[in-house]
């Protein structure tokens, strides 16, 4: 078993619209399973306004649909500095010889930013159909409440995709407030499945008149059904009525 790395740093955006940054081609003898992916956002840090946003994967040999992740983002109040972690992801894929990859970005803001994204995977291990792994994502509309936000964010899960979910990521994209905390609690339902209870908090950003922080997704493990044309809700009750939405992956191994 061989591990190989492949890398495409994008140029910058400067629009809050879906970019294709580049490709990634993967050699003609050195196809395999597709092991992990890892995000990194280079931006240029602004006041009050958030770095980072969604990137989505597409292979032209092969239906990788849904495959699409948040990226950890960053922001600042006034002045300070933060340092960014690379959001690396464990997944399943085939990954054919010769095959390209093509990468889109949304950005949540339209300050510059350049997107990186690093293809980890092996050689000679082989794919297994029922390990696959899908993700979708969802993101809600700017709140400034402190109680529940019912369905704040609604995932559709396609017709013959369902299957076992795996792991929840969440991040909070709020506007950072002195001595003021971000996050809240979320709880996740589906229409077709009995997942109740299932709640958890998200990680919170807050500083004290200056500074800045890393917006860094939160990964919740779990077993949970992911049923195909299901709908998987998530109701959000933040700690502080400042502005903030939550975005959610759902990450998934086909039936």
């Amino acid at each position: 078993m061989t591990s190989f790395r492949k890398t495409l740093v994008g140029a910058a955006v400067t629009a809050a619209t879906r970019a294709s940054p580049g490709t990634i081609t993967i050699p003609g003898d050195k196809g395999g399973v597709l092991v992990a992916i890892e995000l990194q956002v280079f931006g240029t840090l602004e006041t009050v306004v958030n770095s980072g946003g969604l990137v989505e994967l597409e292979n032209d040999a092969v239906d990788w649909k849904p495959f699409q992740f948040y990226t950890h983002g960053l922001t600042v109040v006034t002045s300070g500095a933060a340092k960014a972690h690379p959001t690396r992801i464990p997944v399943h894929k085939r990954l054919p010889p010769n095959s390209t990859v093509t990468i889109h970005y949304t950005p949540q803001d339209d300050q510059s930013q350049k997107l990186a994204v690093t293809l980890c995977w092996e050689t000679d291990i082989n794919f297994n159909e029922g390990q696959q792994t899908f993700a979708m994502t969802g993101i809600g509309d700017a709140i400034t409440q402190v109680t529940v936000a019912a369905k704040h964010v609604t995932i559709a899960i396609p017709a013959e995709k369902g299957g076992t979910l795996r792991a929840i990521q969440v991040q909070v994209w709020g506007t950072l407030e002195t001595v003021v905390n971000s996050g809240g609690l979320v709880a996740i339902t589906n229409d077709s499945a009995d997942m109740t209870p299932f709640e958890f908090y998200t990680q919170s950003q807050t500083c004290v008149t200056c500074g800045a922080v890393e917006l860094e997704p939160a990964t919740i493990p779990c077993t949970k059904p992911c049923p195909s044309r299901s709908n998987m809700y998530a109701d959000y009750t933040p700690q502080d009525n400042q502005s903030q939405k939550l975005s959610m992956t759902l990450i998934w191994t086909k039936s």
